[in-house]
């Protein structure tokens, strides 16, 4: 087993000559408790950024200090393998359906979601029954879609012709795929089925069906 002076020449080596990347314990090849007091330790001399705990970044350094990691960046680390996008009034300013700007970014997950990121205010929900997300890979505008089609009297503010127009653009435009959005469908509720109908998006087919093709 290394000496604990080892480890924190090796973890500090790695860190430096880094450049725009995460650390976390399991990173090195030495005990993950002895790692993140290095890391840590490493973070409140200004040498690494805590994104949260155990989850550190190595970024530029600028007049200000070093520059923190873009909210994709660390969605993009942490939800490797699921599809993603935003949801709740998140999704509906993404589209432009709206002029609220939440106070916390809500990103809906494909799969299980890690623990709520409150240092970037970053909330989580679990979509983890919607199989249709990760097989089709939905994109972030695309989820962002389905968000807002499931509960769109609640998020939708612009006139509802002008929204319904806004959405369909989307899809002309090749943004938003629409059979990737009508395979995804499958497993979404009945409303969001029927709003991807106004939409022209077909081939829909009703939780009944899935369960006995599954």
């Amino acid at each position: 087993m290394m000496h604990k002076d080892s480890v924190s020449r090796m973890v500090t080596k790695r860190v430096r000559q880094a450049r725009q990347r995460f650390f976390e314990p399991n990173d090195f090849d030495a005990p993950a408790a002895v790692v993140d007091r290095v890391l840590s330790r490493l973070a409140s001399r200004d040498e690494l950024i805590r994104v949260r705990r155990g989850l550190y970044w190595r970024g530029p350094r600028s007049l200000l200090g070093m520059t923190p990691p873009a909210t994709s960046q660390v969605l993009s680390y942490l939800l490797k393998g699921m599809s993603y996008g935003p949801s709740s009034y998140s999704a509906a300013n993404a589209l432009g359906l709206t002029s609220q700007v939440p106070a916390r970014t809500v990103i809906a997950v494909s799969g299980r979601p890690p623990r709520d990121l409150n240092s970037l205010a970053v909330r989580f929900a679990e979509r983890g029954g919607k199989r249709g997300l990760n097989r089709q890979r939905l994109n972030a505008s695309e989820i962002a879609v389905l968000e807002v089609l499931e509960s769109w009297d609640d998020l939708v503010e612009i006139d509802a012709d002008d929204a319904w127009c806004r959405l369909r653009s989307l899809i002309d435009s090749g943004s938003v795929r629409a059979d990737a959005l009508a395979v995804a469908a499958r497993t979404e509720p009945k409303i969001v089925r029927s709003g991807l109908e106004r939409l022209g998006v077909t081939g829909t087919i009703g939780h009944d069906m899935v369960a006995a093709t599954s």
